[in-house]
């Protein structure tokens, strides 16, 4: 309104100001034509052609705009049209994430009919049709979202990508994941998708294989990334475990780096995995560099259940590290199951005895059980069976991750069953589990 009354204002002065200006004006226009002629004011004569002017002006403009009428009403109708399928795109959104999934199919179909986003449209109704189990109309929407715009069809490729894994359909889900990276082998979503598939389908090489792009392109922590590389190594192991062949056992060990070889993670699942086949050759030294160099309690636990070739040589060596580790309850443990071995009762109960003394565990009492029955010190050993019971789990082995165990079956640490002489009248043999676990 106030805009409306400058304006007027303005124009009303500038009349004025033209028609004093006209009063005092002296320029003239002459105008001749055969023997008429005509003589005005060159204020009138502006004036004049001015108004002679717009009915003109106001003829073309008619005429122009009737020329274009055909052209402009159907960019007016697309116009509207478009605005529609947005309408009817954006509420059949609404209904996808509301649940509702029978009708967002139907918008969205609609909306992609009407013109709207083609890709959106199809990838949305394609995510309908999953909730609705409609599998054959999620495989034709995705087919035809990519047909669309195949400049970008990543996007469909990853949707069909995680709706397969919704359906647990990982190998379909695989192949595509695998054909998108062949195309774009740095897409971040892809990589995602493809780490937890390898992870799933126990792929552990091809997860090391694309573990650096996941490093570089930063989408794992440095933490993340060495735990990644180590469950792969460690997966390769027991699959190669699981294979029945000892021979492939030792040669993907030695195919693994050497800071995976010195980690003692890796190390002590590659000593279970041998002993589980009975082979401890040359183990007993493999444990013992590593805790020269790195002292580790799982590794020590190992090393009171690995035979070495020579029985009074470990202990002697375990024995030196007591020398520093006097209050390791698992080194006493140790000590005590190796003890057991060479017969040394009485120095082997004394070991446990020091080992429970520090720490209470089943594990513990269970050699010693195992000791106190080989002495036909039955009463006492019921005792502390008693008291092992009352305990808490068992010490989690190396071969404790629930992959393995499936792999595997279930682990057991029950690494040397041997025969050892009773010390009671019968004199029979009994075979006795020395380090249960």
């Amino acid at each position: 309104m106030m805009r409306l009354l400058l304006l007027s204002l303005a124009a009303l002065v500038a009349g004025v100001g033209l028609a004093l200006y006209s009063f005092d004006d002296t320029n003239y226009v002459v105008i001749g034509v055969g023997e008429w002629v005509v003589q005005t004011s060159l204020t009138v004569f502006l004036g004049l052609l001015f108004v002679a002017f717009m009915p003109f002006y106001i003829i073309v403009r008619t005429l122009f705009a009737l020329w274009r009428s055909p052209r402009t009403f159907r960019a007016w109708r697309r116009d509207r049209k478009d605005r529609s399928a947005q309408v009817t795109l954006n509420r059949g959104l609404t209904l996808l994430i509301e649940g509702r999934w029978r009708a967002a199919e139907r918008e969205l179909i609609r909306s992609v009919d009407g013109g709207a986003n083609p890709l959106l449209g199809y990838i949305a109704a394609a995510r309908a049709a999953q909730a609705l189990g409609a599998s054959e109309r999620r495989d034709d929407y995705l087919r035809h979202a990519t047909d669309a715009q195949p400049t970008t069809s990543v996007a469909a490729g990853l949707t069909q990508a995680e709706l397969h894994i919704d359906e647990q359909q990982r190998e379909q889900a695989l192949a595509t994941l695998l054909q998108l990276r062949s195309h774009t082998p740095n897409h971040e979503r892809v990589l995602a998708l493809l780490r937890g598939l390898f992870e799933e389908l126990r792929d552990w090489k091809s997860l090391l294989e694309i573990l650096p792009t996941l490093k570089s392109r930063k989408l794992l922590s440095v933490a993340e990334a060495a735990q990644l590389e180590r469950r792969a190594y460690s997966g390769l192991l027991v699959q190669s475990a699981a294979s029945g062949d000892f021979a492939e056992l030792a040669w993907r060990w030695g195919t693994l780096p050497k800071i995976m070889q010195n980690h003692a993670s890796l190390l002590g699942l590659y000593i279970e995995l041998r002993l589980r086949r009975g082979d401890a050759e040359d183990c007993e030294s493999l444990l013992r560099a590593a805790l020269n160099k790195d002292w580790n309690g799982g590794l020590v636990r190992l090393y009171g259940l690995v035979p070495g070739a020579d029985e009074t040589d470990q202990l002697r060596r375990a024995e030196g590290w007591l020398q520093t580790r006097q209050d390791d309850a698992l080194l006493l443990e140790s000590l005590g199951r190796l003890c057991v071995r060479s017969r040394l009762w009485g120095k082997a109960r004394s070991y446990l005895d020091a080992s429970l003394a520090i720490e209470s565990h089943p594990d513990t009492y269970a050699v010693l059980v195992a000791l106190l029955d080989q002495v036909d010190d039955g009463e006492t050993a019921g005792e502390y069976a008693r008291r092992g019971l009352a305990q808490a789990a068992p010490r989690a082995s190396f071969l404790s991750d629930p992959e393995w165990v499936r792999v595997l079956g279930t682990p057991s640490t029950d690494f040397a069953l041997e025969s050892r002489p009773t010390l009671g009248d019968s004199g029979e043999s009994r075979a006795r589990a020395i380090a249960p676990s």
